[in-house]
């Protein structure tokens, strides 16, 4: 660059009458030589050898501050500066012949962070939630074995599918994998305190009810009972309904009147009451730390979306949930894209996010390719897998949240005029309905809103083109079917086990669900075209739409809070010139400065 401008002033200065052109010519190639022989003696460095040093330092630094949340260095300020100190450096040191001694001082930036057994124990709980406790950390249970009925499984001696199931195998050849457990006290259920394990079986009706050992903490041997109910998770009309396809299944082991002040650590299932399990499933009890439920949680079934980048789409919608007052969003995950991985990490370090693994059990494909075919060619197989992290997510949940809510990632329920929270919403809805019955569901109706309706009308100019659903405000005039493709408030007190639309079954009675009037809320679904089972009559919901800007009571927040989140994310180019008054407007500098990853 001084080259260039040095030239530049010469080149103004010298004379251009055509008789001294010539002479010009001459001087400004000389000058030219004159730099080029300089620069060659002192920097025969070439630049892919500098760049193999800078390598070393490629690496972003992650410190952990005393509440274990990470905070990302700005690594382009960082790598930028150790770049010129390594020119520098390499520059001096081949002029003085000591290149090795510079490389010597130089430090690689690894993790050196020390995990202890403790720290360990910690990351496995967290990692793999159906682990009992008793293997993770000292415990005053016994592991030795006892010479009466059952043993106290080895931890090696469990028989796990894959990362996430468990299962034994009876002698008639039933095959039962087991998910996760769940200690269930809640008021209205008669025969409380109950084990309920989410399972699939590979039966229509298991002929044999596997037997319930429960390990308590300072008791030595099982106690024993057997599965009292087995509630079926599917309808024969929906297909699939044939011996030896894994169906979803919740298992109920009542808990013996003796121990019914005892919460069991972990459950075995098996066959004999007396057989020596290689199942053992930590029993799950999330209690609030407050000792009060919060309001409401929305649930996510297992993410499958490895080649289609949607990060901007779910940033959107995350924070569209967190504007209409969501406490907590729980998502599974099967496999995503590595944009959107980021994304959900990013909302998992703030808390609003509940992140859980996710696999499919039996010989179900599992490699991610391979597994996102399978589901997307074998569609009721996928509805059935579903149901699982749909009650799993339900039953995590049900002692935190007064209201669970099951959603995709391209739904929301919207409250209508000037209603603008979920819990605004439940309290008018109480005053609506009838107090003195206790409703199982709150239910909204189904409405499409697809990027061409919008498309022929135009779109506002002044929306970002990343912001999906704020541009989108033509939806549908006509709603599906009532109690088609509904979602809803599901009351935590009552649900028994759910499927994605409805509940299959309640605690004390029938499922009673209440109908929200399309004026109150309803439920908008962005797709960019029907359902497969709709699309031959797909016309009579995109020939006639409305214009519904209830959004747009969130937009400025909602605007907002989504660039802040896709900027401290990198999804922006942060080296243009960003006007100081719009990042000061966005609270970039009234908290801690978010810096880019990348």
């Amino acid at each position: 660059g001084m080259f260039r401008g040095m030239i530049f002033q010469l080149s103004r200065a010298l004379p251009w009458r055509r008789k001294q052109k010539w002479r010009t010519i001459i001087a400004l190639l000389l000058i030219a030589g004159f730099f080029y022989i300089f620069i060659a003696q002192y920097s025969s460095i070439s630049s892919m050898e500098i760049s193999s040093h800078l390598k070393i330092a490629e690496v972003t630094t992650i410190m952990t501050n005393s509440t274990n949340k990470s905070i990302i260095k700005n690594r382009d300020f960082v790598h930028g500066t150790l770049r010129e100190n390594i020119k520098k450096d390499l520059f001096y040191s081949h002029k003085n012949n000591d290149i090795d001694k510079t490389l010597y001082k130089m430090l690689p930036l690894i993790d050196t962070t020390y995990y202890s057994k403790e720290k360990i124990s910690e990351i496995m709980k967290q990692k793999y939630s159906n682990i009992p406790l008793q293997y993770l950390e000292k415990s005053t249970f016994s592991l030795e074995k006892n010479q009466s009925c059952g043993k106290y499984p080895d931890l090696f001696d469990l028989s796990y599918n894959n990362i996430n199931w468990q299962y034994f195998k009876t002698k008639n050849g039933s095959y039962f994998y087991l998910f996760s457990a769940f200690y269930d006290n809640r008021t209205l259920h008669n025969n409380k305190p109950v084990v309920r394990v989410l399972s699939m079986i590979n039966t229509l009706k298991p002929y044999i009810k596997p037997h319930c050992q429960f390990w308590f903490k300072g008791i030595k041997l099982p106690v024993i009972t057997k599965v009292s109910t087995a509630y079926y998770i599917w309808k024969e009309s929906w297909g699939n309904y044939k011996e030896q396809i894994l169906q979803p299944y919740l298992l109920t082991c009542d808990i013996p009147k003796v121990y019914k002040k005892m919460i069991p650590e972990s459950i075995s299932l098996v066959e004999n009451s007396c057989d020596n399990a290689t199942t053992n499933i930590r029993v799950i009890n999330n209690q609030p730390t407050s000792g009060i439920k919060k309001d409401i949680a929305v649930c996510v079934k297992g993410l499958d979306i490895l080649r289609v980048d949607l990060s901007a789409r779910l940033v959107e919608w995350l924070e569209l949930l967190n504007l209409q007052g969501v406490n907590k969003v729980i998502m599974y995950e099967l496999a995503v894209h590595p944009n959107v991985s980021k994304v959900l990490k990013y909302y998992q370090a703030t808390g609003f996010v509940d992140l859980i693994p996710l696999t499919l059990p039996g010989n179900q494909a599992n490699l991610e390719d391979l597994r996102h075919r399978y589901l997307k060619e074998k569609a009721v197989f996928k509805r059935q897998n579903e149901l699982i992290p749909y009650n799993d997510c339900f039953y995590r949940n049900m002692n935190l949240y007064k209201y669970i809510s099951l959603l995709d990632t391209d739904e929301i329920i919207m409250p209508r005029k000037n209603i603008t929270t979920w819990i605004q919403l439940i309290d008018i809805l109480k005053l609506m309905s009838n107090t003195t019955k206790s409703y199982s569901s709150y239910i909204f109706r189904h409405v499409y809103a697809m990027s061409s309706m919008t498309e022929v009308k135009g779109y506002n100019p002044d929306i970002p083109i990343y912001m999906h659903m704020l541009r989108n405000v033509y939806h549908a005039h006509n709603y599906t079917k009532p109690r088609a493709y509904i979602k809803a408030f599901h009351n935590t007190e009552r649900i028994l086990t759910l499927h994605n639309h409805f509940p299959f079954a309640c605690i004390g009675g029938e499922c009673s669900g209440y109908e929200v009037n399309t004026d109150i809320a309803h439920l908008i679904h962005y797709r960019e075209d029907c359902v497969g089972e709709l699309k031959k009559n797909c016309s009579q919901f995109k020939n006639v739409t409305v214009r519904d800007e209830d959004i747009w009571k969130y937009k400025n927040g909602l605007m907002k809070s989504t660039f802040k989140v896709l900027f401290s994310l990198g999804f922006f180019d942060y080296t243009i010139d960003m006007p100081f008054k719009v990042l000061w407007d966005l609270g970039f500098f009234n908290s801690k400065l978010e810096i880019p990853i990348t």
